[in-house]
């Protein structure tokens, strides 16, 4: 007997980290008068996610069950590989340059220690993910951002970054439901639709 359970997750804040690697063009000249020119760039870039507790409610909604109601909690740890494409604005009387970048890749998306508890009618106890609560998934990853790069010297820049991350959704098999006083069931299966982070971010750019 199928228990086909739909709801929505909360949203949370999240911390990462990563590094990119990346080669920049000859710069380019808009025209013969003006002081601005192009430079393209891509970059090779990772950065993970730390681990985030994702938890809201799911109701069943088929004829044959219909007051099952599951309270859920799916931490996620996120790891992000794209390449991006990069377009600098650069001024030869400015230290302050603008850029606009787009990339895509892949995520690597870590569920772990899962829970699935039934809360009407009520299962004290019974975590139905129980005989397996992990399990990984790969998806698509896209995003956009803006930034500004301040020129410290020739080979060092600071910069600031906002970015847009779309992650595609993911599938997840979690172990069936173990317990003496529960009915054996079969696995667990997990969509989870797709994700969007707001992201800003500061670091350290070295070139030569």
């Amino acid at each position: 007997m199928a228990v086909d359970a739909f709801g929505e997750l909360n949203n949370k804040s999240v911390l990462f980290f990563g590094a990119q690697l990346g080669y920049q063009a000859q710069e380019i000249s808009l025209n013969s008068s003006s002081q601005w020119t192009l430079r393209p760039a891509i970059e090779l870039e990772g950065y993970a996610m730390n681990k985030r507790s994702f938890k809201g409610n799911l109701n069943n909604d088929t004829a044959r069950l219909p007051e099952h109601e599951f309270m859920v909690s799916y931490p996620i740890k996120n790891t992000v590989f794209l390449t991006n494409a990069v377009l600098n604005f650069n001024n030869e009387h400015f230290p302050v340059h603008p850029y606009i970048g787009f990339g895509i890749g892949n995520a690597i998306i870590r569920n772990a220690h899962a829970t699935a508890t039934q809360v009407n009618p009520p299962e004290v106890g019974i975590n139905h993910y129980n005989a397996n609560t992990s399990d990984t998934s790969s998806t698509f990853a896209g995003q956009i951002k803006l930034g500004l790069g301040y020129d410290m010297s020739k080979c060092v820049s600071f910069f600031a970054e906002y970015r847009w991350l779309y992650l595609a959704s993911t599938d997840f098999v979690f172990g069936s439901t173990v317990y003496p006083s529960h009915v054996p069931t079969s696995s667990w299966r997990v969509n989870l639709g797709s994700q969007r982070y707001h992201l800003g971010d500061i670091g350290v750019r070295f070139s030569w």
